[in-house]
């Protein structure tokens, strides 16, 4: 909500959308992650966020379960080098759970807006 009337968003005109498949032996039958499964990959977000962090200026929006995957919305302003960062990390075989990703050009934010109502 605080990034709903944030003035500077055209500085970071990048959606980066990243998808985390959670282990489908570790959750609910509506495909949210039991406590265990929550607690993995939150450590693991943790970490991809703050390397992420180190590469780009970033505006972290926040993340939600979402049918046996953990999304992850990230602002950025510097797509390239996360790109070339996420095309080697992906398929690292230690990561705890597999990740995708997107970048896609959304200077007005337009892709998180319904996280940004008040209801």
């Amino acid at each position: 909500m605080a990034y709903a009337n944030f003035p500077e968003k055209g500085m970071y005109p990048w959606c980066l959308s990243l998808s985390m498949a959670l282990d489908l032996k570790m959750l609910y039958p509506n495909g949210l992650p039991w406590p265990e499964e929550n607690k993995i990959a939150n450590a693991e977000e943790d970490q991809l966020v703050s390397k992420i962090k180190k590469i780009t200026t970033t505006q972290y929006i926040g993340h939600l379960f979402n049918d046996t995957f953990l999304d992850i919305y990230i602002y950025i302003d510097k797509p390239e080098k996360v790109h070339e960062f996420l095309q080697i990390e992906k398929d690292k075989k230690n990561l705890a759970r597999g990740i995708s990703y997107e970048i896609k050009q959304d200077p007005n934010w337009e892709m998180v807006q319904g996280f940004m109502v008040k209801k």
